[in-house]
């Protein structure tokens, strides 16, 4: 089995992502905290290049961050631009990136609330 070695490109915004062979990473989070930057980066090589389930059930475990969960929020807090990462459609390098999990959770809620708005007129 021929695996590739991921890519790294550190960006000013989001906290990070892996599309294709290359993972985006935020370039003030290596800064801000080594342990919460190793556990994002190993999160991220742990995703498949292309897209299967396995990534959505490793992004609702979401185990790396375990012990890091603080230093996550208070990242993201510090740093707006991370915001990026709940957005479902965005863009990184000129192509468009559709977060299917982000995605459907909103689908979900917006017919929760549909049904819920419906429910009381």
């Amino acid at each position: 089995m021929n695996k590739k070695k991921e890519k790294l490109k550190l960006v000013p915004f989001g906290i990070a992502s892996r599309i294709g062979d290359t993972i985006y990473i935020n370039e003030n989070l290596k800064k801000y905290s080594p342990s919460l930057y190793q556990a994002i980066l190993d999160h991220e090589k742990s995703h498949s290049s292309g897209f299967e389930l396995r990534d959505i059930t490793l992004d609702l475990r979401n185990s790396h961050l375990k012990g890091n969960k603080l230093k996550y929020y208070g990242f993201i807090l510090k740093n707006p631009g991370t915001l990026i990462e709940f957005v479902p459609i965005y863009r990184y390098d000129g192509s468009f990136v559709i977060n299917p999990l982000l995605l459907l959770s909103y689908l979900l809620l917006f017919f929760i609330c549909m049904g819920f708005v419906s429910w009381i007129f």
